[in-house]
Parts: structure tokens; C-alpha cells; sequence
């Protein structure tokens, strides 16, 4: 009701007061207010702006939606390879983290900011072709995560082990990771798995 958006409003003041004098932890939370509009409108131009304060700040998991704002470009421009750089970071850290370790895998498979360096051009207009997928890569990343317990890691594993992306096709492996997905409430896991239990 009205108390809880006037609670939300008090709460996106105090951490606008707090980030302002420098609390990383209100900074972030305050970007993830301006991001889903808790409380106050969405603005993704200070959602980013927040994020990039917070990171700045030493907070890791505003590296991750740093990362996607830069992926997407929401709140400032698209930029493939600073996003895949921070994914690759917070993969690094310890422990690490396995959403970044996900969306490495995703950047690996889809060939999105992996390099800066264009090895390829077009032939008519001279301009550097977007960097080629590594579907190897994808999978070693998929893999780590899906081991860390990330349910949407152990479903693109299934993916990939269905549909012989980086591996051989494997349907015993894709069931298994589709099991341990299901089991943590993955939607698209129980779908994948019902239909390819369907198909035996």
C-alpha cells in the first residue's frame, strides 16, 4: 500500500545521502533502486552512474551490472569489450563470481568483446569483423559456474551438451545438468526436460 512506496521513497533518500558521502554499499544499492525504479523512477543513466561509484568503491557485484550496462548499453554507451573485461575480473576474483563466470561463457560463445584486437575485416568496406565465437571456451566457463551451483549455468551446459556446442553431443550429460537445474527451479530446465524425456 502507500506506507511501503513511502518507506521505499525514505529508503532511496538515505542512500542517496549516504552514497553521497561515500558509502559504496548505499552507492550500489542505490543504483539497484534507480535500475528497477524501487522507490523512486527508473533512470539508467544514474543506475550507471551509481554502479560505476560503487565500483569504483571495491564493491564486486556492481562490477557484474556494470558489465551489463555495458553490454546492453543502458545508462551509458554500448560497450562490448569493457563489459567482457569486467566479466572476466570478476571471474578471477576469490571466490569468484559465478553470474560473471556465466556471462564470460556467454561472450565466449557468441564472440561479443573477446578481443580488441580485429584479426578480420570486411572485404568491401574495410572494417574489422566482430570477433569469432569460441564455443571451446563457452563451455569451460558454463561448466565452472554450473559446478558452483549457478542453475543457469547447469541448463547452458545442457544446452550445449544437447546440442554439441564446444563438446560432442552427449544426452546423458545434457539430462544430468538439466536434472540439477530443474531441481533449483529453472523453468527451462524443466520444459528441456520434459520434452527431451518426451522424445526417449
Amino acid at each position: 500500500g502507500q506506507g511501503v512506496k513511502h518507506s521505499a521513497k525514505k529508503e532511496v533518500e538515505w542512500y542517496r545521502k549516504a552514497a553521497e558521502r561515500g558509502l559504496t554499499r548505499a552507492a550500489f544499492n542505490l543504483a539497484v533502486c534507480y535500475e528497477h525504479g524501487e522507490g523512486t523512477k527508473v533512470d539508467e543513466r544514474l543506475a550507471f552512474y551509481w554502479y560505476q561509484r560503487a565500483s569504483d568503491g571495491g564493491i564486486v557485484d556492481a562490477d557484474v551490472n556494470l558489465a551489463f550496462c555495458y553490454l546492453v548499453g543502458r545508462g551509458t554507451a554500448k560497450d562490448e569489450r569493457k563489459a567482457f573485461l569486467l566479466y572476466e575480473k570478476c571471474s578471477k576474483l576469490n571466490p569468484p563470481l559465478p553470474d560473471a563466470i556465466l556471462h564470460l561463457g556467454s561472450c565466449y560463445e557468441h564472440g561479443i568483446g573477446t578481443t580488441d584486437k580485429p584479426t578480420e575485416f570486411d572485404a568491401k568496406t574495410g572494417k574489422p569483423l566482430p570477433p569469432k565465437p569460441n564455443p571451446r571456451a563457452a563451455v569451460k566457463h558454463y561448466e565452472r559456474a554450473a559446478n558452483m551451483g549457478l542453475a543457469d549455468a547447469q541448463y547452458q551446459m545442457a544446452v550445449c551438451c544437447e546440442n554439441g556446442i564446444g563438446m560432442l553431443k552427449n544426452r546423458d550429460k545434457a539430462l544430468g545438468w538439466l536434472r540439477k537445474a530443474a531441481e533449483q527451479g529453472h523453468a527451462d530446465a524443466r520444459q528441456m526436460l520434459g520434452d527431451l524425456k518426451g522424445q526417449a
